[in-house]
């Protein structure tokens, strides 16, 4: 690490000889010195933020487990998505801090800081240490301050002080640091916070109470393990992660010379109380601290061995049982490097039902506003006009024309609007059942040992179709649903386009039908009508199912 601090060696002769000459001398010997000084002031003394180290080199981070390349945080990287016994999940390692207050740091009434710096705002309440040291070594004070306050400290006009603050970046007080060694034993799992530099009131600076703003940076390197369902469309209210790695370590600092000695592996557990929101409970994030950038930290482990979560309907859905059972690993290939921050990214989906080769979603798929694409909780019958689309449409109840609503489910691109093959592949004969006196087809599964799904067979319940009453609007014509055969037919669309009486992309496929039309369900072509002017095809109101892309 590149040392920021003051000459070691000098600041430890210096206190050596303090402590041999004894108190008495210390007057005479501060006037010999030239630090005598002047009349007592006052420093202000303020925290600004705490810069984030970006200047990382590639081989810095590497993924065992996925494919994608080195990101700095982009919600649509490729994914190379695993399957795992309760869920797939797609992991990635990215430079940088999910940290997203900044703060300018070049403003000049903060004195002590560089101009045209960026850094992320600390926290209200956060406890720091300040230390001032005499140019003969000798300490002058150290004080604990309190972030979002501007705090007094009393010196002497005419010295240069030598100043170094430290913080645990939490409400946990920074205990003494030894003056003479300067070492400080850090504890397990703890941000470090380091600032340093001198600072000078001249006597005609005398009564105005200088500021000193406090810039931090980071005196470990983090590593934030960030939990992700969206792609399991609901919240987290439980977890578990063990996260273990040969490089995982703590030790001993010397605040003079920024060395750290005496490392100690550590295994840090992070329950839901260690995880903080993103943007959401569906997107959590804990942190771990290494002070050991000797070595890359070979497979770096990250266990999940609980998980519940809430869904959209506010039903919860607990994989603790078969997690206890067997755990999920993570591996990560990370080369830290003390200052920066990285993000081990856990993206957990909804595992699909595969069939012949094709991996189905559980469910229908939903969409109740603009930009939200989830599939039902359950597959329970609903009427709801929320997963009703016309065909091709974007959105339910809405004309469109060659759109894939399914692309559009997090994380985008990982799904797609089943096909009129995906339908075909489907095997020859369903089992037809009812549920609340309404109709469905079911094609068995594969086993599923401990599922926390519902089920493992793929369902297509029979929620009948719907007919457009008048249209309403303009732009992709939203209309009102007029539901027919609501229990006693099943229809789906498919992607695919079709030609009527030679007219290409004027029908589409769809697949489904009634218990007593087919038996089984088939896949049909329906007419579509073009709307002229308005680029936007009128067709029927059918369910959608997603397939894996």
């Amino acid at each position: 690490m590149k040392s920021l601090y003051k000459n070691y060696t000098f600041k430890l002769a210096s206190a050596m000889l303090i402590a041999a000459v004894g108190l008495s001398a210390c007057s005479k010997e501060s006037k010999e010195n030239g630090l005598s000084g002047g009349d007592r002031t006052k420093l202000s003394v303020s925290v600004v933020g705490i810069t984030e180290s970006e200047e990382l080199a590639a081989p810095n981070l590497q993924m065992s487990a996925s494919k994608t390349s080195l990101t700095n945080g982009q919600e649509d990287a490729p994914l190379d998505i695993k399957t795992f016994d309760p869920f797939d999940a797609a992991v990635s390692v990215e430079r940088g801090t999910l940290d997203n207050k900044q703060v300018s740091v070049g403003s000049s009434s903060q004195g002590q800081v560089a101009g045209g710096l960026m850094a992320a705002a600390m926290e209200p309440g956060v406890k720091y240490r300040l230390l001032l040291f005499k140019p003969d070594g000798s300490l002058e004070s150290s004080s604990v301050l309190t972030s979002g306050d501007v705090e007094e400290i009393s010196i002497t006009t005419d010295i240069e002080y030598d100043w170094y603050a430290i913080s645990y970046n939490s409400d946990t007080e920074i205990p003494d640091v030894n003056p003479v060694t300067g070492s400080l034993d850090v504890p397990k799992n703890s941000d470090l916070l380091l600032a340093s530099g001198t600072v000078l009131v001249a006597d005609e600076e005398m009564g105005t109470n200088k500021p000193l703003g406090i810039v931090f940076s980071h005196g470990v390197a983090r590593i934030g393990v960030e939990l992700n369902t969206r792609g399991m469309f609901g919240d987290i209210t439980a977890a578990e992660l063990e996260v273990t790695g040969a490089a995982v370590a703590t030790g001993t600092l010397n605040i003079f010379t920024g060395v750290w000695s005496n490392p100690t592996a550590y295994s840090p557990i992070l329950n839901f109380e260690d995880l903080e929101s993103v943007e959401g409970n569906d997107r959590m994030v804990g942190y771990i601290y290494t002070t050991d950038e000797s070595s890359a930290v070979q497979n770096l482990t990250v266990v999940l061995s609980d998980l519940v979560i809430s869904l959209e309907d506010n039903s919860t859905r607990s994989f603790t049982t078969q997690l206890t059972n067997k755990p999920v690993p993570f591996t990560f290939d990370i080369t830290p490097v003390i200052g920066s921050t990285y993000t081990a990214r856990i993206r957990l989906l909804e595992s699909g039902i595969p069939i012949n080769g094709v991996t189905w979603a559980r469910t229908n798929l939903m969409s109740p506003a603009a930009g939200q694409y989830y599939f039902q909780p359950t597959n329970t019958h609903t009427n709801s006009p929320n997963t009703y689309f016309s065909f091709q449409g974007s959105r339910p109840m809405l004309y469109s024309r060659n759109s894939d609503p399914c692309l559009a489910v997090y994380p985008a691109g990982t799904w797609r609007q089943a096909s009129r093959n995906d339908f075909r592949s489907l095997p020859n004969s369903a089992t037809y059942g009812t549920e609340g006196g309404r109709g469905y087809f079911e094609y068995d599964g594969p086993a599923a040992p401990d599922n926390s799904y519902p089920s493992n067979d793929l369902r297509f319940n029979m929620n009948g179709y719907g007919l457009s009453v008048g249209l309403v609007g303009d732009a992709l014509i939203t209309v009102d649903l007029d539901l027919q055969d609501y229990g006693t037919n099943a229809q789906y669309w498919s992607s695919t386009q079709g030609s009527i009486l030679g007219i290409i992309s004027l029908g589409g496929y769809w697949y489904g039908g009634t218990r007593t039309g087919f038996g089984s369900p088939d896949v049909d072509l329906e007419l579509a009508v073009e709307l002229l002017g308005l680029d936007v095809l009128q067709t029927t109101f059918k369910n959608v199912r997603c397939v894996r892309n």
